[in-house]
Formats: C-alpha cells, structure tokens, sequence
C-alpha cells in the first residue's frame, strides 16, 4: 500500500472517478456521494487529497480543506479534514489509518494551519483520538445546507474534534466558533 497527497488541481479524470467511486461504497447511503465527491462544502483547487492505494485501486482516501474560522480570540486557521474512509473490503487493513497520519503529518509540518479540526460521531470518535484527537465542546455556528445559519452542540451523534497544528490544544479557545461557511 503507498500513500500519496495531491491538491484538487492534481487530480487525474480518473482518480477522480476512483475518488466518486469510493465515497459511493464507503457511503452508499449519503445521497451526495451518488452524483459527488463531497459532502458539505465544494471542492477548491487548494483541497489536499490524501489517497492510498494498493495494486493500482484505490482504498481510502482523506480530503483536507483550508478554511479561516472565527472565534471570540480571533481567526484560525483551520485544516478540515472531511470524507475520511476505506473502501468496505479494505476495513480493517489500516488504509485510512495512513491515510489519516499524512494527513495529520501535513498539518503538523504546515507554517500555516493552527489546528485541524474534523466532525464525526460516537461511533469513530475512538478511531481519531489512538489518532491524536481531541474531542472539544464549544458551540459550532455554521451555514446549513439550505444557506440558513445553524448551530451545532455536542452529541453523540455530532463531535468536534481538534489536532494540533502550529498551535497547541492547550491554546484551543473558548465560547462559539463559527466556521465562516457550510460543515465540511
């Protein structure tokens, strides 16, 4: 199994098909996945794929996104990690782990990038935090998929999680956080 990392700009046709067609069988039931590869918020030419692949197929994949959130201490600048999965036959093989650790790695070498921050819920969270996550409980304000604003809080079925980046998550701050934008 190797590990590569390309920008959306990188992307061949067909990885990007690859990419559809993963997200499609990792997540048959999330109705985005049937006609794109993402979830919430749209592709941008600097998105980080991470994608690992095993004698030619690809076998899970991790997306990054660049997003400037705000806070009640100011801006951050935030890695969004999104669509993170293994094909179901490749569960259990340790792909998304090393797709996760490249991602993780890149946000830890980034000059750039405070924290990164993901979204999941109960049944992952042990996955990300052997990864190093850290489960955080501040209000998150977001635009919701009808453009409206929404508001998340912490539930089983919704948890916020943060990895050091530039910053420690000693330094992580308190009160709301909004995500200037739509869940990644």
């Amino acid at each position: 199994m190797r590990v590569i990392r390309l920008s959306e700009g990188e992307l061949t046709p067909h990885l990007i098909e690859a990419i559809l067609a993963l997200q499609q069988a990792a997540f048959p039931r999330t109705p985005e996945f049937k006609h794109q590869r993402w979830y919430e918020t749209p592709l941008m030419i600097d998105d980080q794929w991470f994608l690992a692949e095993e004698i030619g197929r690809l076998i899970a994949s991790v997306r990054l996104i660049h997003r400037t959130i705000s806070t009640l201490q100011g801006p951050l600048a935030i890695g969004g990690v999104a669509n993170t999965c293994s094909h179901p036959k490749a569960q259990g093989t340790g792909a998304a782990k090393a797709c996760m650790r490249a991602a993780q790695s890149y946000l830890t070498a980034s000059p750039s990038i405070d924290y990164g921050m993901l979204f999941c819920n109960d049944i992952v969270r042990g996955f990300y935090e052997k990864l190093g996550w850290h489960g955080i409980t501040n209000p998150v304000n977001l635009t919701g998929p009808d453009s409206l604003p929404k508001r998340m809080t912490p539930t089983e079925a919704t948890i916020t999680m943060i990895h050091p980046g530039r910053k420690a998550v000693s330094q992580w701050p308190s009160g709301d956080i909004d995500l200037n934008g739509p869940e990644w």
